[in-house]
């Protein structure tokens, strides 16, 4: 299982990445948990938004 409190499978389309006020957040429906899995994002967000070289280590 790649994420906590989650059973079924799904699809992240990091193309669809939008931004949602916290206020309308209800709650969190799972967390991303498996490092390779979160790296894996991370850098399809990156290479998404054409951030490229400018994230601080």
């Amino acid at each position: 299982m790649d994420c906590k409190d989650f059973e079924a499978s799904g699809v992240c389309m990091i193309e669809q990445i939008t931004t949602v006020d916290r206020q309308q957040v209800r709650r969190k429906i799972a967390e991303v948990t498996e490092p390779r899995l979160i790296a894996k994002l991370e850098a399809a967000m990156v290479q998404h938004l054409g951030i490229e070289g400018r994230m601080e280590e």
